[in-house]
């Protein structure tokens, strides 16, 4: 279920049209293929091992794996969800969110907040306010945690899944088999919210697999027009970013 937003164009919508299709008949081949039922005894026996939480991004792959959690109340299993967010994040995020808690009201659901220190990023030269989200993920819940991380989306992840399988000592993938075509077939499959991103595509100039939802104005993945394509849907977003203001919360009914 695509979120609706004035940020398409008739471009974009169309070429989602077209990948819809596809994730329909995907979706056959998915429910026939078994993956679904591996990853919900997975995530059952992770989740029965000791206390966990499941770390949420509200893109395409924790989205799925927000999913799969909810669907374990049925057997008596309860996974908190935790989504570590910013206020540079990309504001449609929210709406994902807000529309999966709707349809799935039973899940435990909290989040963490995460402040920017320049100064101490630019010193470690990674995103420390990540690892503060995580560590406050770990304070609440236990260090166990469960990603939507797939092999298929790179090769450290693929060396990942092939020494542990979807379970290591501390961490459950439970889509680590999964292909991106299996992602989007679950989605569309289940009836789970789409974030907007994903048919953000230019009219198809860009892969809606290589598209990032999470935080805007940020470096990572400018190598794949990330910059030029924020300017053409999140311009007015990014620029308040940029000035040091958190993105307008009366905007996100777009």
């Amino acid at each position: 279920m695509l979120i609706a937003s004035t940020r398409y164009t008739a471009a974009d919508l169309e070429v989602w049209a077209r990948n819809e299709r596809v994730d329909s008949l995907n979706a056959r081949r998915l429910l026939r293929s078994g993956k679904i039922e591996r990853s919900l005894d997975v995530l059952e026996a992770f989740a029965r091992d000791g206390r966990c939480y499941a770390g949420i991004s509200w893109g395409k792959d924790s989205t799925v794996v927000a999913d799969l959690c909810a669907r374990l109340l049925a057997r008596g299993v309860s996974i908190p969800l935790v989504w570590v967010r910013s206020w540079w994040r990309n504001p449609d995020c929210d709406r994902v969110r807000d529309s999966f808690l709707a349809m799935r009201p039973g899940v435990t659901y909290s989040e963490v907040e995460v402040a920017w220190d320049e100064a101490r990023e630019a010193r470690a030269k990674t995103s420390r306010y990540i690892a503060d989200g995580i560590a406050e993920s770990k304070r609440r819940h236990g260090d166990r945690s469960i990603t939507g991380v797939r092999a298929d989306e790179s090769k450290v992840r693929k060396i990942r899944m092939r020494t542990w399988g979807e379970i290591s000592p501390n961490t459950c993938a439970p889509i680590g088999w999964w292909s991106v075509a299996d992602v989007f077939a679950y989605l569309h499959l289940r009836g789970l919210p789409v974030h907007p991103t994903y048919a953000l595509t230019m009219g198809g100039l860009y892969e809606r697999e290589h598209l990032r939802v999470d935080f805007l104005a940020e470096s990572r993945g400018e190598e794949r027009g990330r910059r030029e394509w924020e300017e053409r849907y999140y311009r007015e977003d990014v620029r308040a970013i940029a000035a040091g203001r958190p993105v307008d919360e009366a905007r996100r009914i777009q």
